[in-house]
């Protein structure tokens, strides 16, 4: 959510209300994920795979468009995409890892959980300074795909 504030004034041209909005709505989204995930469509790499497309879809969504509504139901979608891919990590952690490693792989994910977004955060500021909001925007999508096409090729490779 730390984009949020940026979006909402830089984006939507909104002040605290429109922050208010998204939060909720991507609150939302991640609970209504959470509610998805109890129904199991397919196994964790598929759904690592489609949650990780769909977030990078409705980041576009949710901090390119100049309209709110859009943006907010990017935010929904948002909140539901990243519920699942976390819910599907973990999942696929303690499934697929050996019982000796899956304390580590948990604590080495829960570190890049935790020090992800603010790492992140830091480098979009960054790159927000240097370009257009919208196109870092469109840069942290395109990461996103690239990244999941990486571990798509690690995957295969094993």
């Amino acid at each position: 959510m730390s984009l949020g504030s940026a979006i909402s004034e830089t984006v939507l041209g909104g002040g605290v209300d429109t922050l208010a909005r998204l939060a909720s709505f991507l609150a939302a989204g991640g609970l209504a994920g959470g509610l998805l995930a109890s129904i199991r469509l397919m196994d964790q790499l598929t759904s690592i795979s489609v949650t990780m497309s769909g977030a990078a879809i409705a980041l576009l969504l949710y901090g390119v468009s100049p309209k709110e509504a859009i943006a907010l139901g990017g935010a929904f979608a948002l909140g539901i995409f990243l519920s699942l891919n976390n819910i599907a990590v973990i999942s696929a952690i303690q499934l697929g890892v050996h019982p000796e490693y899956r304390g580590r792989l948990n604590s080495l994910y829960n570190i890049l959980l935790k020090a992800g977004p603010a790492l992140g955060a830091l480098v979009f500021g960054c790159v927000s300074e240097l370009i257009d909001i919208r196109a870092a925007v469109m840069l942290s999508a395109i990461s996103l795909l690239i990244v999941l096409r990486l571990l798509l090729r690690v995957k295969t490779s094993l």
